[in-house]
């Protein structure tokens, strides 16, 4: 990642190898940004936008119902505890309008 990062010629300012998705955050020199300051701040909310394992969880769900081995509903009934992150009401989001989008094979998505 960082090598790549590098070679397109973007400005590391956060890389995390050891999440299950290797996540980094880059910006692009002559952006007309602080780029210290976007250092400063990523590092500072790093644990904030990092993919955990309640993360990792709701993208599994997305693979499993779009892989037709669960159903939407099952899918959307994981999706249904806030209390267990702030990326749940985020995938919520994301699978209502991914069923939206899928509604001829699936049916039409309820109203939440």
């Amino acid at each position: 990642m960082r090598a790549f990062l590098k070679h397109t010629g973007f400005e590391l300012l956060l890389i995390d190898a050891e999440s299950p998705w290797v996540q980094a955050l880059a910006v692009k020199p002559g952006a007309g940004v602080d780029v210290e300051a976007l250092r400063a701040h990523a590092q500072t909310d790093a644990k904030t936008i990092a993919y955990g394992p309640v993360w990792t969880a709701m993208f599994d769900e997305l693979l499993k119902v779009t892989a037709g081995e669960q159903t939407p509903q099952a899918t959307l009934a994981a999706m249904q505890d806030d209390s267990r992150g702030d990326e749940i009401a985020m995938f919520r989001a994301w699978f209502l309008e991914l069923w939206r989008m899928n509604s001829a094979h699936w049916g039409e998505p309820p109203t939440v």
